[in-house]
């Protein structure tokens, strides 16, 4: 039988040559996006996963070698998940077992599982090999029909997305991420709590996005790009280079940091074959090797797909509601149904479309395109007047009955359940009481009216059908694999082997005292510190861990953090960077608290590498995040003659 590798080496060459072709002849040095050679057979798997086998077949391999393909496996399309997901498990374990019998010297009267195993591998593998590969069999699941749908999608946003990566000086190649994060499905959520067109994690997007119970800009799909510029350009700042950057989206830049730090090098290349950290999985090492598959495979889809693809009609126009709606009473008026406005307004919650709440007054609505905008304007004042209401309707309460679940709660008010979860503070794992109250629905603001007349929608009928609404299949996408509400934190958080921790703003040796379940004295005898003796940020410190596991110390320091964070980021977020050109007496310290007003961490998080107590260099470069300040709830307007809510007539 043929080597695994061969036609795999014969379809790189192919590729890598008609690549080279689209890409032009400019010295590969030029490109911000280098091709180590070590990353050429990840590159050409991840080519296949994305156009060769689509989600009902699938690879089963070795997670390290990704050339040693074992076998094409077919799932059954009509089969529920959890019956695919036995039916791969049965075909991984075929293959781990056929490895361990070959590990242990077998080689005649093999099965067909065996002698593919056998010849997925080069000549004469040695045992150790086979049996090493027994633990790294991997099933991974196609793409190619979410990657043909997502083109479609792409050329609905495209040029506006290269817009916003041009105006921030960004290679507009990331416009490509999408087809790795969410195949460019601005509706898409992960099990993990990773949302829209970007895949933003919920606290990683609060630093630039609105994300809460009654609104959620990670559906949004300029919104959210304008918060996925602003996270890469600081992933930049930070790192030096555009691998470890977008490596970085999905690892976080304190695990980049400690990957660089640990091997001495930032070449991805080296990375990613000698880094071996505790979070630095599957997904992490492939990232970078996926998009630049899909850079090469949007240039030239053609040639993967043949000639594509459906045009699109007239974009939408946006108008701005002057009341409180009934969602049926605005279809009925623009000669739509609910279903439609849905898809085109993805940023209201379900209870809207439910009934249950009411369309916010001031909200951007998005209307089908055979309006013309002064007719739309019309219509809306007229049905405000006749249909309105001055007030949103009470917020919906539930009383939890003996025997009901959290999912069962959801269903009935067509509810999301990790939304619900969210708006009552509870965990995933939390368990609901009989006689608890909980809050079902509440009013959504108002969303300024910042769109353009001419901006196409943020959902589609094909993405609303394929993803049920918003939940998107674990179809192959790469998770998310860092600490999720730390990911723009290039921070180190954890405790070294040595016992010892790096200083970070914003802590004391009272959090150090408390989290490790001993006195402040112990602390300072420990490393030798007068009375009155300051912690230096940046600087190491030894800890006394005879009374708190280690991993217990890191969640309460990391849960500081988040608090810390999180605070912060309800009331402001981050609008861009700017470029400080250091003038004499400057330090970090005053540049946070008298040039600029911002918090020493935050300053610190795009300049991790610079040392807090010194003056810093004339004329050498601080990036300065640009802040604004979240508004309050702007006040209603004025609107002739709405009703007041049937609710509030009492």
């Amino acid at each position: 039988m043929v080597s695994a590798r061969l036609p795999l080496l014969i379809f790189w060459i192919t590729l890598h040559a008609a690549a080279t072709l689209a890409a032009g002849t400019a010295d590969e040095s030029d490109s911000p996006w280098p091709r180590p050679a070590s990353l050429a057979p990840a590159v050409a798997f991840w080519t296949r996963v994305y156009t060769e086998i689509d989600t009902n077949r699938g690879f089963v391999h070795d997670d390290r070698h990704l050339d040693v393909v074992y076998d094409l496996v077919r799932l059954d399309p009509y089969a529920s998940p959890a019956e695919q997901g036995k039916a791969i498990a049965r075909a991984v374990g075929n293959y781990r077992r056929a490895l361990l019998s070959l590990a242990s010297g077998k080689r005649s009267g093999l099965t067909e599982t065996e002698q593919k195993a056998l010849h997925a591998w080069e000549a004469g593998p040695q045992t150790g090999t086979l049996q090493a590969a027994a633990e790294r069999v991997r099933f991974q699941r196609g793409q190619a029909d979410r990657f043909q749908t997502g083109l479609v999608r792409a050329d609905k946003w495209q040029r506006r997305i290269h817009e916003v990566f041009r105006r921030q000086g960004l290679p507009v190649e990331l416009a490509a991420l999408p087809h790795v994060e969410s195949s460019y499905h601005p509706k898409a959520r992960s099990g993990a709590g990773a949302a829209g067109l970007w895949q933003f994690m919920p606290g990683t997007a609060r630093r630039y996005l609105r994300v809460d119970g009654k609104v959620d800009e990670r559906l949004d799909v300029y919104k959210s790009t304008e918060a996925a510029a602003r996270l890469l350009q600081h992933n930049h700042a930070v790192l030096k280079n555009w691998p470890l950057a977008l490596t970085a989206y999905n690892h976080g830049l304190a695990g980049v940091r400690r990957a660089v730090q640990r091997t001495g090098s930032d070449d991805i290349g080296e990375i990613v074959a000698r880094y071996d950290g505790e979070r630095f999985g599957f997904a992490s090492r492939n990232f970078y090797a996926a998009f630049l598959a899909v850079v090469d495979v949007s240039r030239n889809p053609e040639l993967h797909f043949g000639a594509k693809r459906e045009k699109f009609g007239p974009r939408p126009i946006v108008v701005s509601t002057q009341a409180f709606l009934p969602v049926e009473a605005v279809a009925d008026a623009f000669g739509t149904d609910r279903q439609q406005l849905r898809r085109l307004n993805p940023t209201l919650p379900r209870t809207v479309w439910s009934g249950a709440l009411f369309v916010p007054k001031g909200h951007a609505l998005r209307l089908p395109p055979y309006h013309t905008l002064a007719d739309a304007t019309q219509k809306m004042a007229e049905l405000s007047r006749t249909a309105g209401y001055l007030a949103q309707k009470p917020d919906v309460y539930h009383e939890v009955r003996d025997g009901e679940s959290l999912a069962a709660i959801a269903d009935r008010y067509d509810a999301d359940r990790q939304e619900l979860a969210a708006i009552n503070r509870l965990s995933a794992s939390h368990a609901i009481r009989a006689g608890q109250l909980l809050l079902i629905a509440t009013g959504p603001e108002p969303e300024p009216v910042t769109a353009a007349v001419d901006e196409p929608p943020t959902a589609d009928a094909e993405a609303e059908t394929e993803a049920g609404g918003g939940a998107l299949a674990d179809a192959g996408i790469l998770p998310v694999e860092t600490q999720p509400d730390l990911a723009a934190d290039p921070a180190d958080y954890t405790v070294r082997a040595d016992g010892t921790i790096t200083i970070q703003a914003a802590e004391t040796l009272g959090h150090y005292a408390a989290w490790s379940g001993i006195t402040s004295k112990r602390l300072r005898d420990v490393n030798r510190m007068r009375d009155g003796q300051s912690l230096v940020v940046g600087r190491r410190l030894r800890l006394d861990l005879a009374a708190t596991a280690r991993n217990e110390f890191e969640q309460q320091r990391l849960a500081h953090h988040q608090a810390l964070q999180a605070s912060y980021f309800r009331k402001f977020r981050i609008a861009g960077l700017r470029q400080h050109r250091v003038e004499g007496g400057d330090s970090l310290w005053t540049l946070a608290s008298a040039r600029y007003d911002i918090p020493l961490w935050l300053l610190r998080q795009y300049n991790p590498d610079v040392d807090l107590d010194t003056v810093l260099a004339l004329g050498s470069v601080i990036a300065v995040p640009v802040l604004e300040r979240i508004e309050a709830e702007p006040a209603p307007m004025n609107v002739e003659g709405p009703r007041e809510s049937d609710a509030d007539t009492g």
